[in-house]
């Protein structure tokens, strides 16, 4: 059985630029709000923001969505060798990496215009910084997600419409828990400083971060005796 995503993404939400230019609310339906214990597993991660800047109170619904994925999953992996199914669960670990850090780009994106239209001092600043940023981030993107379709066309075992269609499963699902949290731009000189002021570490860490998604993606053998487990 395909086992639940275990690698941390703490190491994304940790260096996350927009944590603190974003606040979050959770938007609740009446039956959510009476939800305590049932959230979303650890496979999808909680939010694409630093862990501390999330309310403690929010507990995030697991939808149709997260279901169809699981059951598609198990039909999926029905008959795999144990070296095959990690092979798979290798392509969903990545391709969910590759997704948490496009969000990432998008909120810094929506935080650098929201702080540029309420700080005009600072609006030149961070906007130069962020396309600087953004020409570094950007184009390991697109790297690491050629190396998720490569790994996908070398594995034999599944058809590779099969495993493209896996990775729509995980989107829908990862759209369907973000559609409960609200993130609303924070626009204080304060924070939007501290914004422009924390790209330097962050572009950094994003640009390891990706450059590592993209070695084990290459790393991963169409032999799946050879496939190593992420770590």
């Amino acid at each position: 059985m395909f086992k639940y995503l275990k690698y941390s993404y703490f190491i994304v939400f940790l260096i996350v630029l927009s944590a603190s230019s974003f606040s979050y609310a959770q938007e609740v339906s009446e039956a959510q709000e009476e939800v305590t214990e049932e959230t979303v597993p650890e496979e999808l991660p909680q939010s694409e923001a630093a862990p501390e800047m999330v309310q403690k109170n929010i507990n995030m619904k697991a939808g149709p969505k997260l279901k169809e994925l699981e059951e598609y999953t198990a039909i999926l992996l029905n008959g795999l060798e144990p070296a095959q199914a990690q092979y798979i669960y290798n392509i969903r670990q990545q391709f969910g990496m590759i997704r948490s850090v496009q969000v990432i780009r998008t909120d810094v994106e929506n935080a650098v215009e929201s702080c540029s239209a309420e700080n005009p001092d600072l609006k030149s600043k961070m906007t130069e910084r962020f396309e600087s940023w953004n020409d570094v981030i950007v184009p390991k993107l697109a790297v690491a997600d050629v190396a998720l379709k490569d790994a996908i066309q070398r594995q034999t075992f599944r058809p590779t419409v099969r495993l493209s269609m896996l990775l729509d499963y995980v989107q829908e699902a990862f759209e369907e828990r973000d559609a409960q949290i609200k993130k609303v731009p924070v626009t204080t000189a304060e924070a939007c400083g501290s914004l422009l002021e924390s790209m330097d570490e962050t572009e950094g860490n994003l640009k390891e971060l990706i450059e590592g998604v993209i070695v084990d993606l290459n790393e991963l053998s169409a032999d799946p005796d050879q496939t190593a487990a992420v770590e």
